[in-house]
Order: structure tokens, then sequence, then C-alpha cells
């Protein structure tokens, strides 16, 4: 036979790029991973590795008697394998591995042979470059290249494809998997083949919906890493070859999904041996799926860079007794993985070489010390206008077309109908209250105005345009003392509101030409959730305060009894004759106007009805909530498929909405429902305008002046309603890219303040719940989670449309007139429950408050509860009820005016509580940093502060085997082919050997 066409292989390629020289012979597995990962992102533009899925085939004979590959098992991070009957996979879980098949990969990879940067571009070509590599290597006679060769190129066949049963020995568990070689399986042991349920695989359309589901799971940039496992009978020995291919090729027919695949390993053993070669594939297949091992896999110039990725792995391999462990059980993927990233930091003992981005010119760049996004503009500049001026330049490059493109998908279509009822309820309930408080000068048909006018405005022209404008409790206050004020003095209250709005406006002007929002940094994580939490908690309890207001209008049947008549009847009267049934026959003013006709009956009377309005209102109420809330946390459930359920979860509060106006209208019971004015006219037409006269005639010379001093409380409203609101939303937690706005909000809404007072409107600033609500209804989920592994939180839909569409439909409102009116009211309450509760939802505050009622063996794992004594932590949390207790008693009194003056009074709470709290409990319990960056931190200072321990740690040699006493040597270790030891060990890691004994030892 001719062996020359089979190319034999450089081991060691030459680099693409010239490394940084660094002797990692006498330093730990770990620290020689950071070494090769590190020098492998300087100096080269593909340091970024590829998602990677590790797809496992064995070899098995097919029903003609013909080899062919068979898929067993498959990674992206977690192991799926296929179920007994081959029908389905199994859910992901965390892989649970022999120590001694992590051994026996090691002494394989250490002798076998290794092709780094293969040149190929077909699987033809893989198969000669695989074959040649092995009898260079000395692994393979030549006398058998062909044989292996034709081994390699076997037809695959994969789960999706297979509707029958499996042939013996084919997809069962390693445990009841049969010991005969599917080397000799004869045709007679297989069932036939159902040749209409055998679907061939092909690049042009020939997927299955199975692999477009599958396919939708994975990344754009995932590569495939191709396990082969098998086994033959002209082999002597076991023979193993690893391929890492230069440019990533599709191959048809090979994988399961039209990826390209990256890595081959191709293992070859001899017969009677499925079970353990299984066990090594899935070792292989695990190793790969692991991410420290495989940017070692992408990076490595040699097979001693393998070997250290390896040793690298089974160090942090943790050993589960048998006696205390099942290997059957399947273990759940966790929460909240460790990343690859945070493991090479810990326990490492040298310093990772300074991360410097290079130039085009070679050139090293320092990273920038620059604040992070969510801080920028919270620090003077020293410049006039300074903060305005950076403010554009942040924002400028992302207005067109970002800002607008990035609205296109159902997620904003959803939201806007979601923050429309969300709004469109508070501006009808605001405007009738200010109706009330300023003599119906400005009631609901303004507000709705207002918020028309200035939302879509603020959404086209500020620097945040997440942040929802609306009416708040203290404007409301505000404007009944002016209105009082006015009244008293005998003062245009509209003229004088003019001047206070235009005096507020030069303040605002004033506060963003000094960059005055700087001072918004005082405010730490304290302050920020003490404000945000109580406006959470104002909404839950105004939504069931206005339910109990229905309960008072509306009052049940409290007297009832079973003997009682349920028959409300309501008759239409005309002196002694029936006309007909109300409601059901005729209307009430069908029967008073057109027959002159009185109504008479039990159902006529508050006394039947009110009961079933109470008891529908209520259901409405609670069941928008509910299905809101329900619906909404469908996404990270096992039901449905992953876009149904992100849709269904993007419209929760639209189904919740329909679903419940669904109920009202079946049942026909008159619950209140929402009331919007029909024509587009000023409340007090006979009274005013739509333009505000300045100076009317008979005003004093003194009042544009004294307006000034009301205004100063005006800007300190205004202030700290839109800065505290802006700081929440561009809270870190929120992964906003595009960069906050604060002076250039504040600018905007000192305009619009000045805009409203001429044209008569209230006054409208940042609504902290509502913009909440707005942001967590753009959350971006990833839709390419790997299997077992839940959603990733990945941003937000930063974009203006969604805020100008809610305010523009609040505009057209007049002329939805006969859609709105069939809302009730309930639903609405519902919508506001909803809210507060959601809002609570990652709030560090609110997760405290909780754990003062749960045990201490029952704490969570995070990183206040690790670091700070509990009853510390808890003193702490009280000191912040406290504190949120004296804002609910101003905010719910009359005292709701000094509002923000007690907000600002929590800074100063907060600085006396250094004097009753360590620097450290306060750096922990009030750092503005997400839990995930504090435990990265927590895990880089762990580092450089952990001393080198010389003395644990045992250096290999040239022989390896010296260098290993006979004590510390593995469980059942099956030694390399030169007799050497395949790994360097800790002390710390393996117990000793005695008495000769061998265990079954998994490691997970």
């Amino acid at each position: 036979m001719d062996a020359s066409k089979y190319e034999t292989l450089d081991e060691e390629p030459a680099p693409a790029y010239e490394a940084p020289t660094v002797d990692t012979t006498d330093v730990a597995p770990n620290e020689k991973v950071r070494w090769i990962v590190q020098e492998s992102e300087i100096g080269r533009s593909d340091s970024n590795t590829h998602e990677l899925l590790t797809e496992m085939q064995e070899l098995r004979r097919n029903a003609h008697g013909l080899p062919e590959w068979r898929e067993t098992g498959r990674w992206v991070k977690y192991e799926e394998s296929i179920e007994w009957g081959g029908d389905k996979w199994s859910k992901p879980h965390v892989a649970s591995l022999s120590l001694h098949s992590l051994f026996e990969l090691r002494s394989i990879l250490l002798t076998s042979a290794v092709a780094l940067d293969v040149e190929a571009t077909g699987i033809d070509e893989v198969a000669d470059k695989l074959v040649g590599a092995m009898v260079a290597q000395g692994d393979l006679a030549e006398a058998r290249a062909d044989e292996v060769k034709q081994l390699l190129l076997a037809k695959h066949s994969h789960q999706y494809q297979m509707a029958h049963p499996p042939s013996e020995g084919g997809f069962a568990p390693a445990c009841l998997r049969p010991n005969a070689s599917p080397a000799h399986h004869s045709a007679a042991a297989e069932p036939p083949k159902d040749k209409k349920r055998e679907r061939r695989f092909s690049l042009k359309g020939g997927k299955t919906d199975h692999d477009k589901r599958f396919l939708s799971k994975l990344s754009k940039n995932t590569e495939v890493a191709n396990v082969l496992i098998g086994d033959a009978d002209f082999l002597e020995r076991p023979i193993m070859v690893m391929a890492r291919l230069r440019d990533a090729q599709v191959f048809p027919n090979v994988t399961e999904v039209p990826l390209p695949t990256r890595f081959v390993f191709f293992f070859l053993g001899t017969t009677g041996e499925q079970e353990r070669y299984h066990e090594l594939g899935r070792a292989l297949s695990s190793v790969m799926a692991d991410p420290v091992f495989k940017k070692i896999a992408y990076f490595s110039r040699n097979r001693d860079d393998l070997l250290a990725g390896l040793d690298e792995f089974l160090d942090q391999v943790v050993v589960l007794p048998p006696g205390e462990w099942d290997p059957t059980i399947r273990i759940a993927p966790p929460s909240s993985p460790r990343k690859g990233e945070e493991r090479l930091q810990t326990n490492a003992q040298t310093p990772m070489p300074s991360k410097e981005k290079s130039s085009g010119e070679g050139h090293a760049i320092a990273e920038s010390d620059e604040p992070p996004l969510h801080h920028a503009g919270l620090k003077r500049t020293g410049r006039l206008f300074g903060g305005l001026v950076d403010d554009l330049k942040r924002r400028a490059p992302w207005y067109f077309p970002s800002d607008f493109k990035d609205a296109l998908n159902m997620q904003s279509f959803a939201s806007i109908i979601f923050i429309y009822f969300a709004c469109i309820a508070p501006a009808i309930t605001f405007g009738g209250l200010m109706g009330d408080s300023t003599g119906n000068y400005m009631s609901t048909m303004e507000m709705i105005l207002s918020s028309a006018i200035c939302g879509c405005v603020y959404a086209l022209t500020a620097g945040q345009p997440l942040t929802i404008l609306g009416a708040t409790g203290p404007m409301l206050v505000f404007e009944e003392i002016v209105y009082s004020f006015s009244q008293e003095n005998d003062i245009d209250y509209m003229s004088f509101r003019v001047w206070i709005g235009l005096w507020t406006a030069l303040y605002c002007i004033i506060l963003v030409a000094t960059d005055a929002s700087a001072l918004i940094g005082l405010f730490t994580r304290f302050t920020e959730e003490t404000f945000s939490m109580l406006i959470s908690f104002i909404f839950i309890y105004e939504a069931f305060v206005k339910i109990h207001k229905l309960e008072v209008k509306y009052p049940p049947l409290g007297d009832f009894k079973s003997n009682y008549s349920l028959e409300y009847n309501c008759s239409c009267m005309v002196g002694n004759e029936t006309v007909g049934l109300i409601p059901s026959e005729l209307p009430y003013t069908t029967c008073d106007q057109q027959y002159n006709g009185t109504a008479e009956g039990k159902g006529c009377t508050p006394v039947g009805a009110t009961g079933d309005v109470f008891f529908l209102s209520f259901l409405e109420f609670g069941g928008t909530f509910l299905i809101a809330i329900f619906l909404k946390g469908l996404r990270t459930t096992p039901y449905f498929p992953n876009k149904v359920r992100a849709r269904i979860s993007d419209f929760a509060v639209i189904i919740a909405i329909i679903c419940m106006v669904g109920l009202d209208i079946a049942y026909n019971i008159n619950t209140p429902k929402l009331l919007v004015p029909e024509k587009f006219q000023p409340t007090a037409h006979e009274k005013r305008g739509w333009f505000i006269n300045p100076v009317p005639n008979g005003m004093p010379g003194w009042v544009p002046v004294a307006a000034a001093l009301p205004a100063l409380l005006a800007v300190i409203l205004v202030f700290m309603d839109q800065q505290i609101t802006a700081l929440i939303v561009n809270r870190r937690e929120n992964k906003l890219k595009k960069g906050p706005g604060y002076h250039l909000d504040l600018l905007v809404v000192g305009i619009l303040i000045a805009v409203c007072s001429l044209l008569g409107l209230p006054w409208v600033v940042a609504a902290t719940v509502r913009s909440m609500t707005h942001v967590g209804s753009l959350n971006i989920m990833d839709e390419h989670t790997a299997p077992g592994e839940k959603p990733r939180f990945l941003g937000i839909h930063e974009q203006r449309i969604t805020n100008f569409m809610v305010f523009l439909l609040h505009g057209l409102s007049v002329l939805m007139t006969p859609i709105l009116k069939l809302v009730p009211l309930p639903i609405l309450y519902g919508l506001f429950l909803f809210m507060g509760v959601s809002s609570l939802r990652g709030v560090q505050f609110f997760d405290r408050v909780l754990l003062l009622f749960v045990p201490a063996k029952y704490m969570p794992d995070t990183y206040y509860v690790r670091h700070v004594p509990n009853k510390r932590m808890h003193l702490f949390t009280i000191c912040q009820v406290l504190s949120l207790v004296g804002l609910c008693v101003v905010k719910l009194t009359k005292a709701k005016l000094v509002f923000p003056i007690a907000v600002l009074a929590l800074v100063v709470v907060r600085y006396f509580l250094k004097y009753l709290f360590t620097p450290q409990e306060l750096r922990i319990l009030d750092d503005e940093m997400p839990e995930l960056i504090k435990r990265k931190k927590e895990d880089k200072e762990d580092v450089e502060a952990a001393p080198y321990d010389e003395k644990n740690y045992l250096r290999p040699t040239a022989t390896g085997d010296s260098a290993v006493p006979e004590s510390f040597r593995p469980l059942n270790m099956t030694t390399a082919l030169d007799g050497s030891y395949p790994m360097q060990y800790t002390k710390r890691r393996f117990s000793s050997v005695s008495g000769g004994g061998e265990h079954a030892t998994d490691v997970v």
C-alpha cells in the first residue's frame, strides 16, 4: 500500500503572531493557563473565541452491517444525552465524570497525535491528514491506514433522524449497554429501519423543524467540535488524534446543524471496552465545553499548552465520595455558574500583565480611567454649560438612526400599549383631583393635553428618553397652595402661575449652567432605593385605597341571609302597565324620556345591584394583577418554546386587559368605567382660553417679582423628582449603552414648564414607577441561550419611539372615547398594583427587608450576606426602614409639600451612618455596584491578597514519575505509555492511597 498519499503534519506550526516570551516551566497549571490566555490577547485580532457545540458520536453497525457514527451526546454548556429509546434528548445537566476517565484522557493526550491549524476544505481531506498524522506519530501502521480512513468517512446518523428504538449497544446509557462489540454486531441484532422516517441532512434546506429549534438556541458565531469514539478489532492498541482546523468548515451530514467545524477528535480503541470508551468520550466532550479549556484549545501552539489546560481543569474538579453520591443522579444547571475569567483569577500566584488594547500600529494603549457610563454627567466640568455640552456630545451619535431603529421590534409595540394604559389612568385621576383643587381651571382635559405635548417633545429631545413624564403628588399640593394664595389675595390664579413657571424655568437653566446635577452624585444606594421603595409602596397602597373606595360607593350586601330572594328585576312602569325590563330590554333613559315612565323593582335600587358591581370590580382588579404577574414571569418557566414564552411575556399586560374587559362585557354589569373628555376645549372654557395672558388688567406690579419665591420651592420639587428618577433609570444594573443626559433632561423639563404655564396646562416631571416600568418592559433577554441555561439579561431597547407613541396616543385619547369607555377602572387599579409590585424586583433594600424574617442557615449566598454579620446587616436595614417610614409620613400627610426636603434629609442620615457602621460595612451594604460585579471585585481582591504557598505544590520533572510521591498518586490511574504520571498534583486536592484499595470516584 502507498501511504505517501496521507500527508504528515507539523505538530507545532509557527504562530501567526509574535507573542511575548514567558518562562512557564515551573509554574502551576492555573498560572500557565493565565499566561497563555493573556499572550493570545496581545497582538492578534482574532483573540475572541467562538461559542462551541461539542457533538459526541460513537461507531455502531446499522441493520445492513455497515459502520456508522451515531450521535449519543452533545454539549453547548451542559451535557445532553439521548434517552433510552433514542427518541428524545435528556434535560441539560451538569456532567458527572469518572476520575479514571479524566486521568486516562490526559495519558492518551500526552502521547497521541496533535495536528494544529490544519488546512482542509473537505471531510475527505481532513480524514487524509488525520490518518497521516497518526501514521507519522507511529500510532498507526501504514497497512491499516485505509481501513481507519473508511471508518472516519462512515455515514453519520443524528438523533432527529432516528424515530425508532436504537440498535443493541446504540443509544442506551453506558450502565445499561451490553458488552458486545459494535464491530461484530450482526444484521439480525438490530430492528429493521423505517426508511420513511429516515431523513438525511443537507445544507440546502434539508433541515427538520427539530434542527431549526436547536439551531435557534445557538449564537451565530457558534462552531462545532466533533468527538468520534469507536473501536475496531484490527487494532492492537488505542489510537487518537486531535485536529484544529485553521479555517472552520461546514461538513454536510457530519454535524447535527449546519455550523462550521473547528475541532475533530478521533479515538479508536480495541474491542470489548465500549463503556470505558464512552466515558472517555464524555470526559473529552465535557472538557471541551469548559470555558477555560476552550480558550486553550483555540490558542494553543503545541501539545504542552493543551496539557496545561487539561491540568488546570483537573486542578479545579471537585471529588464526591462514592458512598455519598449516586452518579446516575443528574445535577441541574446552576442559576449563576462561575465564569472562566473568575476561575483564572482565583488562586493566581503571579500578577496578570496589565490589560492593554493594541492600536492599529501595534502600540499598547492603556485602558481608560473614565468613570462608568451611568456616572457620566455627575461630575462638575468647571465650564459654563459644560455638563450640557457633554450630554449633547454623548447622545448625538446615537440620535439617528439608532434611537429610532432600535424600536423596530414586537417588544416595543407591546410596551407602547402597556405604558399607555399605565399612564392614562394616573393622568385622568390627577386631572380630576387638580380640577377639585383649582376650581376647574385645570382638570382632566388639561392634564391629558399637557402629558401629550410634554411627553412627545421630551421623547424627541431629552437625553434619556426612557424616562416617563407625569403628574406627581407634591406638584398637586403645590398647585393647591398657589390657588388658595391667589384667591385669598384677589390675584388672577392663571397669570400668577405663569410667572411662577417662568421663574422656575429660569432657575432650571441656572442649575444646568452650573452643573448642579452633579449633586445627585451624593445620592448613594441608601437614598436611591429608599425613594424607589417609597414610590412602589405608594402605588400598591393607592391601588387598594381605590378599590376600597369602590366598596364604599357600591357596598355589597352585608346583611344577606340564605332565605333572601335574589330577584333583582327592574321594570319600566307607565301607570300600572309594564313596558319592559331595565336594562335588558330598555335603557333607563328610554324609560324616562320616551315613555315618561318610572323604574320600579329591587333591581332599580342600589341595594340589589351594588354587590355585583363591587365583587366584579374586585375580580377584575385581582384578575388583572394575577394574569399580568403570571404571564410576565412565564419567560423563565419551562412551558412552551422560547419564542412563544417571550412573546407572551412581552404582551402579558395587554392579554390581562383584554381578558378582564371581555369578562366585564360578558357580565354586562355597570362597573365604573374610564372617563375621557369628548370635546377638545378647556374645562373652564367660559373663564379661560388656551393661552394665558401674563399681565391681565388689574394685576398688581409686585406679582411678577413675588412669584420668584414660590418658584424656589417649585424648582426643588422639579429637580428632586426629575433627577432621582433619572438616576434610578440610569443605574448600572439596567446595562444602558447610550449614556445619560442629566443636564439636558433638566433643561428640556424647564422649558416645557414655561410653555405649559403660558398654555395654562399642568406641569409634568419624571414619574418614578412609570419610568421603572417602562424600562422593565423593554428588557432584552438573550434568545440564543444554551440548553439548560437561563436567559441572560443583555440590556434595554434604548430608543425614543415608545415614549413618543405613548404620549401621542394620550393626545388622541379624545378620538378614542368609544373604545376607552369600555375599560373598567378596576382593571387600571390592577395595573397600579402590578407596577408597584414589579418595581420591587431587584431592589436590594427590599431583599434585605425579607431577610429580617429568614433564619441564618437559610440566608442566600449574596455579597453582603457573606461579608457583613447578620446583626449588622439587619441594623442597617432597620435604619433604612425607619427612614422609609419617615418619608411615608411626610408623603401621605399634609406635609407632603416638603417631601423633597425630606428626601434631601436622607443624604444627611446616610452621612451620620458612618459613625454607626465601619467603612467596610458601608462599602458593601451601600455600594451601588451590582451583585455580579461585586463578586468579580471580591475574587480579584482575594487573588491579590493571597500569598503563594510554595510548599503546597509538587513540581513535575522531566520523567514526571519521580516528582510524585507514591502516597499522592491518583486512584485507578492508567499510566501513560512512557510510564510517567500525567500531571502535577497538590496535597490539598488528592488524598493518599492506603492499602492498595481501589475506589470508584466521581468528579463533577
